[in-house]
């Protein structure tokens, strides 16, 4: 029988410890990059719209460090892979071809890899519901109420 992969600590203090365990004291901190990182060359169009799309807010959290951009970089193709099979799969007309079936498991294949690296992010809708980052601060000044 497996059991959970233990989470970070930062992920555990985001969620607010909800099992009230010990925290890793001794975890390793790591670099988190100066400003939002750019997305890597190797991602397509798709994938750096996508890394567009969801890096703001990750690195606002601070989810985001220098040794798991590439992680992200990984979700970022596997949303990539999986928008490309998207579209060949809507111009495939005969679905019980084996272009159609092979084409399909790829894209399942896909969905099941994005879907595990945005679990590691907090980004799916079960596990940002377990995540609890802190509000913005609101800019107090004598001009705010106009």
């Amino acid at each position: 029988m497996s059991r959970q992969r233990p989470k970070p600590t930062k992920l555990k203090l985001l969620n607010g410890n909800p099992g009230h365990r010990p925290l890793n004291k001794e975890e390793p901190e790591f670099k988190i990059p100066d400003g939002i990182p750019q997305p890597p060359d190797s991602l397509d169009k798709i994938g750096r719209k996508e890394w567009a799309r969801q890096m703001d807010e990750l690195y606002e959290i601070g989810l985001v460090q220098n040794v798991s951009l590439e992680c992200f970089a990984n979700y970022c193709f596997a949303y990539s892979v999986k928008y490309h099979l998207m579209k060949e799969l809507n111009g495939i007309t005969d679905i019980n071809s084996v272009e159609y079936r092979d084409c399909f498991r790829f894209h399942m294949e896909a969905s099941k890899d994005m879907q595990r690296w945005a679990t590691e992010f907090g980004i799916t809708p079960s596990s940002k519901t377990r995540v609890h980052a802190p509000k913005k601060e609101e800019v107090k000044n004598k001009w705010g109420a106009l």
